[in-house]
């Protein structure tokens, strides 16, 4: 029996029920081969598997054999099928490898693998059909393009399976949005009320307002919990004139997701949209990166004050200087410790969790 499934591992052609009809009513293939107008060799070939049942010939074999066409042909049809099951076993065998390049335990807990851990030929299969994928040549094709491009653009030593399966979560949820047209001029707009949100107090009501904002300007945004093994913070693509800016949950203080947010809002409004964008640790090398940080930095914190931030030596100057600018005091926080005039110690309580149950 095949490891995936209960099919049996083996085909039967129709010419092995040819062959047996033959015996039985001891009668020659040659006289067959007169009987049904075709040549003994082709007659032959079919007894031998070697040449398929077509409609014509069924429909000739049902005159002589009794044996309805139909037989014939959906027993052509089952051999055909299981042929092809076969040498698709056969496929997931060889394939049984590359399993270790992703994250089957963290997809089998959210669901899409339910296969045990000794049957592997069925999480390959499993695997593929979450991929939306054929083979692993399929889903090197078009998923490992992105991941090469992306590793051109900088030192990211990332796992490649785990990027993919983090990425493939963020298009099945895209797969369930349909948003408004996409405006850039309208986006760019609403970037002072998107950055008015840093001040919410309660950071429950954080994602929800977000999610009606993108929404409303034709923004797909997702939230999509992180894979194991990608370190990513965020990526940018678009789907269908629409850009997609998904966001892994692992920066959930107000300045580190402030900070990812309008980075990838920087991709969506400066660069191309046939690029991918994936936003990690180690990410930082290509121009359109320091683009993007520029760009976050100085929509949260106006270039003309930044000089202002030495100045501030308490915490209580600290949320004076955030309500003068009307940005969070975390995010003010978060880049004095970039900049290195504080401490990453210096200013925590002053951090707020973006809370993201309500965006599950």
């Amino acid at each position: 029996m095949s490891a995936v499934g209960i099919a049996p591992n083996y085909a039967v052609h129709p010419g092995t029920m040819l062959e047996e009809w033959l015996e039985e009513n001891r009668m020659s293939q040659t006289e067959l081969a007169l009987r049904i107008g075709r040549s003994v060799k082709n007659v032959n070939q079919i007894v031998n598997g070697v040449a398929d049942v077509s409609p014509d010939l069924a429909l000739a074999l049902e005159t002589v054999t009794g044996v309805p066409a139909r037989l014939w042909l959906n027993m052509q049809a089952q051999y055909d099928a299981d042929v092809a099951r076969i040498r698709r076993d056969e496929l997931l065998c060889d394939s049984v490898a590359w399993l270790d390049n992703l994250p089957v335990g963290d997809l089998r807990r959210r669901g899409y693998i339910a296969a045990t851990a000794r049957d592997k030929l069925t999480q390959v299969s499993e695997c593929l059909r979450f991929f939306g994928v054929s083979s692993v040549d399929a889903w090197n094709a078009v998923w490992l393009e992105p991941e090469a491009q992306f590793r051109q653009s900088g030192a990211y030593e990332a796992h490649t399976g785990a990027i993919a399966a983090w990425l493939r979560l963020g298009e099945l949820e895209s797969q369930q949005i349909e948003p408004q047209p996409f405006s850039r001029a309208r986006l760019e707009e609403r970037l002072p009320l998107i950055r008015a949100l840093t001040r919410e107090p309660q950071g429950s009501k954080i994602i929800p307002r977000l999610l009606r904002l993108a929404e409303e300007n034709g923004v797909v945004l997702l939230f999509i919990p992180d894979v194991s093994g990608t370190r990513l913070y965020g990526a940018t693509r678009w789907r269908h004139g629409n850009p997609v800016i998904q966001m892994s949950l692992r920066r959930k203080t107000d300045d580190q997701f402030w900070f990812t947010l309008f980075h990838e809002l920087a991709h969506v409004l400066l660069h191309g949209r046939n690029r991918l964008f994936l936003d990690g640790s180690d990410s930082r090398g290509t121009t359109e990166e320091h683009e993007a940080d520029e760009f976050s930095c100085d929509l949260l914190i106006p270039k003309d004050r930044v000089s202002e931030l030495a100045g501030l030596r308490s915490l209580d100057d600290v949320d004076r200087f955030a309500a003068e600018i009307g940005v969070s005091s975390g995010v003010v926080v978060g880049r004095m410790q970039h900049d290195g005039l504080r401490n990453y110690n210096w200013g925590a309580r002053l951090k707020r969790t973006v809370a993201f149950a309500e965006a599950a």
